[in-house]
């Protein structure tokens, strides 16, 4: 069965379904249209389907749409899906905000979502990063598939949004979802964060969130691995007091020699003879404590891979270390891992990983499939996670890594990406995107770790790109780092510590598009700007309020900074110039009127600050 819906003059969008019965030839039913809405109903012999359109603006459009048996009846759901035709007029990019999808028009894609990872949602752009058409679910939850591609009638774009992927199939009495259009020319970070802020509407995820959750933390697992015991984490953890930073987060080797130990989640006796009792002293020095655990993966060296191998998922790549959602058996035992490690270690946080590697395809495993998709039955494992954790610790935090989804905020509060070891610019690049479907939430960084003969001035620049980024993430073995590094440490978690309610309050965007590689970026705080700078080639930068103040951080590879700078308030400013140490070094003078020509030498990894005289 296939609905033609009109949405946007000259873009072509149809649904199709797949159902069991068959839907048979519709007929048009009855049809009302208001200012903003319009709502259409057809028939078969079998059943009933409703499209409902609402306009937030000319070009931005939810459509829902229910399916529904005459008689009220069950029926099957093989596949449904939303097929668009774009022209291909100032059409350049196909890309997603998590960034592992990004294509160029020509390239034919196929690729997934599901609700452990990324977001069932696609934006098509110009050179220059403006939207020209973009389309996702409301739902999060179902795996969907998004394929893209040229259309055999020329000058059109083919994209494709389907669910469930092929193996899974729904039994329903009404088939419900959404989806949201934009046609909107805007920049495509706007477009984005609409998305996103529509769809934590719907799912009424909007939450306090504490100040603890906006602590600067210490990763154990980069510069150690596996590598980690009591003696370790606690010469690290007095580094991270005289530091300021509050977060340790103990990472993988403290129940575990590789991931074909992670399963029994019990601290190994060489390593850490007493957790408990270490968790116990990092406490009382006034530090807050972060455990991780993989509750989903069971290695073949544990003791519960003998108890539960049978219900490991299998897909056609293979089986899996990780338990299938789909089974009652994993929420049970993700359950009682969570209770036991909660309430035997009492750590303020615990790091749910690993949640990544859970496969997105359907599992072919002859054990019981209680849910019918993946997502259904990962949504309520996480449900009784957060409910073990907060059972045996009501005031724990509950952190997950997760790749840039929606649907895992309705449990957690932070966002990370999980990428680990990238160069420099990549990490940039992944934590925009992120950036971009974040609203609501906490934007932390993952950990960036660095040789302990690297230079002061790269130092430095890391921690300008953590800071403007989302919140600090260290790591490394902190007992190597020279004096000079934690200096720079230091006065730059300092700065963070001052700028803190302006840095995540504020309106953050990139500037310019590059290709999607985001070189700069700012935040419009309340009373002042921040700005950081990657590369020496800078565009015009435009701030939308008259700020008195505005900090610029110099991250590229050159002292001179030269660019045009609006949005200042007119007169004379004073441009302090920081080192990377963020010691004073120089002052100049500028004038704004209107227009700001700033032309400085700023040391790499340093900053100046633009203050009205």
């Amino acid at each position: 069965m296939s609905l033609k819906v009109e949405v946007f003059p000259k873009i072509g969008i149809e649904l199709r379904y797949d159902l069991e019965p068959t839907v048979g030839e519709l007929r048009f039913l009855s049809g009302d249209r208001q200012v903003d809405k319009a709502r259409t109903c057809f028939e078969s012999a079998e059943y009933m389907v409703e499209a409902v359109q609402i306009w937030k603006t000319r070009n931005d459009v939810h459509l829902s749409f229910s399916v529904k048996r005459k008689r009220g009846d069950e029926f099957k759901v093989k596949g449904y899906e939303v097929n668009c035709l774009i022209p291909i007029v100032d059409f350049e990019k196909v890309f997603s905000p998590t960034g592992r999808l990004s294509r160029g028009v020509s390239e034919r894609f196929k690729w997934y979502t599901s609700a452990n990872m990324f977001i069932p949602f696609v934006i098509c752009t110009n050179r220059y990063g403006m939207n020209k058409f973009s389309v996702g679910f409301e739902g999060q939850v179902l795996e969907t598939e998004i394929s893209g591609g040229i259309h055999s009638v020329k000058g059109l774009y083919h994209l494709r949004l389907k669910r469930p992927v092929d193996g899974i199939a729904l039994t329903r009495r009404i088939l419900k979802d959404a989806l949201l259009f934009s046609a909107q020319q805007v920049d495509w970070f706007d477009v984005v964060d609409g998305y996103c802020t529509r769809i934590g509407r719907a799912q009424r995820s909007t939450k306090h969130i504490p100040e603890v959750y906006y602590e600067p933390q210490w990763n154990s697992w980069y510069p150690f691995l596996f590598d980690i015991d009591e003696k370790t984490i606690w010469e690290n953890t007095q580094i991270c007091k005289d530091l300021g930073l509050k977060m340790i987060s103990i990472d993988a080797g403290w129940s575990d020699n590789s991931t074909d130990e992670w399963g029994d989640w019990v601290p190994l006796p060489q390593k850490f003879p007493d957790l408990k009792r270490l968790m116990s002293r990092i406490q009382k020095e006034g530090l807050l404590v972060e455990l991780f655990y993989a509750p989903f993966w069971v290695g073949s060296s544990t003791r519960a891979f003998k108890k539960l191998t049978d219900i490991r998922i299998v897909t056609e790549a293979g089986e899996s270390p990780n338990l299938c959602p789909r089974n009652s058996l994993t929420e049970r035992h993700v359950s009682e891992v969570t209770s036991r490690i909660t309430r035997e270690f009492q750590p303020d946080a615990v790091l749910v990983d690993l949640t990544v590697a859970i496969p997105m395809l359907s599992c072919k495993a002859d054990h019981e499939h209680v849910y019918e998709s993946i997502g259904e039955g990962y949504n309520e494992c996480l449900r009784v996670i957060c409910e073990s954790v907060l059972r045996e610790k009501p005031d724990a935090m509950i952190e997950a890594c997760d790749t840039t989804n929606l649907n895992s905020r309705r449990f957690f509060l932070v966002t990370y990406d999980s990428e680990p070891e990238v160069p420099f610019e990549i990490h940039q690049r992944y934590m925009v995107l992120m950036r971009s479907a974040s609203r609501g939430l906490v934007p932390k960084n993952t950990p960036y770790p660095w040789h302990k003969d690297e230079s002061e001035k790269n130092v430095s620049k890391y921690m300008a790109q953590q800071i403007m980024l989302g919140v600090p993430s260290l790591t490394g073995d902190l007992r190597e780092l020279s004096e000079s590094h934690i200096q720079i440490l230091k006065a730059w978690l300092n700065f963070y510590r001052g700028n803190r309610e302006q840095l995540f309050s504020g309106r953050f965007r990139p500037i310019g598009f590059f290709d999607l590689s985001f070189p700069h970026v700012k935040i419009e705080g309340r009373d002042r700007a921040y700005i950081q700078l990657g590369y020496t080639g800078i565009p015009a930068i435009t701030l939308t309020k008259r700020y008195q103040k505005a900090y610029i951080m110099n991250t590229s590879e050159s002292q001179s900074l030269f660019f045009i700078l609006e949005g200042l308030r007119n007169g004379k400013y004073k441009a302090q110039i920081y080192d990377h140490f963020l010691e004073p070094i120089m002052e100049n003078t500028i004038s704004s009127y209107g227009k700001c020509y700033v032309d400085l030498n700023v040391p790499e990894g340093g900053l100046v600050c633009l203050e009205r005289a």
